[in-house]
């Protein structure tokens, strides 16, 4: 679980998603000496130091972003952040949709769920770990039906997927390739 979904303590509605989706289209293991194979859930130590250092740029990553972790609303406050936010207002608007405070807050935990997922995931990116990121996110959760059909379910699940990108695109830059072949291997057209 990610630390901006930890701050998402109301569920959102529908509209919301709706909305943006139109606008935004240890040790290592040791050889016994019988046997050869090694305990694979034991990391090696290069894996401890990937690790701490991907925790290290998620720390650095969150400080950049000046996004609040006490649960209080999210408010764009980067220049990217802004431009982000300014982006998506205009689409959603150009459609005839409404902004509010509520898409601003999704937008920007959306954007950062998806880059803190992708940093401790020492940014190895595909349309596997996007669907897994998007099932296990408790925002995600928030934001689909529960009972939802396997069409609305894929329907909501792309949107949600794109406007995510979308925000990653803005608020970590560097993995906007990865982000983007994610989805379109996720969610071809």
């Amino acid at each position: 679980m990610t630390t901006a979904s930890h701050r998402l303590s109301v569920a959102a509605p529908l509209a919301v998603v709706a909305t943006l989706a139109l606008a935004l289209t240890a040790c290592a293991p040791t050889e016994s000496p019988r046997t050869t194979p090694t305990d694979s859930s034991a990391p090696a130590p290069d894996d401890d130091k990937a690790m701490a250092d991907a925790l290290a740029e998620r720390d650095a990553f969150l400080e950049e972003q000046q996004l609040p972790l006490d649960g209080s609303p999210l408010v764009a406050v980067t220049e990217a952040q802004k431009q982000l936010v300014a982006q998506a207002r205009e689409r959603a608007e150009a459609q005839g949709g409404t902004w509010t405070e509520r898409e601003e807050w999704i937008l920007l935990a959306l954007g950062s769920d998806t880059c803190e997922s992708g940093i401790l995931n020492q940014h190895r990116i595909d349309a596997e770990f996007m669907m897994a990121m998007l099932s296990g996110s408790p925002l995600v959760q928030q934001l689909v039906p529960a009972d939802a059909t396997q069409s609305e379910l894929g329907a909501r699940l792309q949107g949600i997927a794109k406007t995510a990108v979308f925000a990653a695109g803005y608020m970590c830059p560097d993995d906007k390739a990865a982000w983007d072949a994610a989805l379109q291997e996720a969610f071809p057209e």
